[in-house]
C-alpha cells in the first residue's frame, strides 16, 4: 500500500482537476491511500471539492484541523487564546494587510473567538508584509506564519502539514517510506522534507529546493509509484 499525500489549490484543483480526479481514485481503487492537504479551511475548500473525489482524510488550515473520510474531527490545535486579541488589533491596524479574519474552521469571523484555528490577512504590500511577518514571530513564540500568493496565514507553532501526516502516520502505523508528497508552495514545504516529497513545475523556488524530484502533475507521479 502507498500514500499520496496533496495539495489543494494549484496542484489537485487545476484546469485538469476532473482527470486528476480520476487518477487518483483509480489510484485508491488499487489498494492505495489518498490524503488531501490544504491551508483552506473546510467550508472554503466544500466549494470546490468535488464530491466524487475518494480520500482517506482532509487536512485543512495547513494541519491546525484533521478530517476522516466522513468528516469528523480527529485532530485540532488552535491558536492559544491569549495571542489571539493583540495579534488580531495589530492585524486590523495594520495598514499592509487588509481584511484580517478570525478561522474558528466552521466559519471566518470579524473578532476574537472563544477557540481560534487560524488568522488570515490578506496582502497589499508584500515587502512590508514580509516585515510583520517577522514581527509577529518574534513577539509570539507561540505561533507559526508564512506568506502565500494572496495572505498572511497564522496557526499555532506547531501545525503544518508534516506535522499533521505525522499524526495520521502515528495512529494508522503508516510507514513513512511508502508516503509520497506533492504540492507548489511554501506550506507544502514540511511535508516534502518529511516524505518522499514533489513539487509540480509551477512551484515556489524554495519547495523544488526541498523535494526529490519535480512532475508535471499528480498524474505523473501517480504513474511513478
Amino acid at each position: 500500500m502507498k500514500i499520496l499525500i496533496a495539495d489543494f489549490d494549484k496542484t489537485l484543483f487545476t484546469i485538469n482537476y476532473e482527470e486528476n480526479i480520476k487518477v487518483i481514485n483509480d489510484f485508491i481503487d488499487k489498494g492505495n491511500k489518498f490524503i488531501l492537504a490544504t491551508g483552506r479551511n473546510l467550508n472554503s475548500l466544500m466549494i470546490d471539492l468535488n464530491p466524487n473525489l475518494k480520500f482517506s482524510y482532509i487536512i485543512c488550515n495547513d494541519g491546525g484541523i484533521i478530517y476522516d473520510e466522513n468528516f469528523k474531527i480527529i485532530h485540532r490545535k488552535d491558536i492559544i487564546k491569549e495571542v489571539v486579541d493583540p495579534i488580531y488589533d495589530y492585524l486590523k491596524k495594520c495598514p499592509y494587510v487588509g481584511n484580517p479574519l478570525i478561522d474558528i474552521t466552521v466559519k471566518y469571523s470579524n473578532q476574537p473567538e472563544e477557540h481560534t484555528n487560524a488568522i488570515i490577512a490578506r496582502i497589499i504590500d508584500r515587502k512590508k508584509s514580509k516585515e510583520i511577518l517577522k514581527k509577529l514571530l518574534d513577539k509570539y513564540p507561540s505561533i507559526s506564519a508564512y506568506i502565500s500568493d494572496r495572505w498572511l496565514n497564522i496557526g499555532d507553532q506547531s501545525v503544518n502539514k508534516g506535522n499533521a501526516l505525522k499524526n495520521i502516520c502515528y495512529i494508522l502505523k503508516y510507514d513513512y517510506k511508502d508516503a509520497y508528497a506533492i504540492g507548489d508552495n511554501q506550506n507544502d514545504i514540511p511535508m516534502c522534507q518529511i516524505y518522499n516529497g514533489f513539487a509540480v513545475e509551477n512551484s515556489s523556488a524554495e519547495l523544488k529546493k526541498v523535494s526529490k524530484g519535480i512532475v508535471k502533475d499528480i498524474k505523473e507521479l501517480v504513474e511513478m509509484l
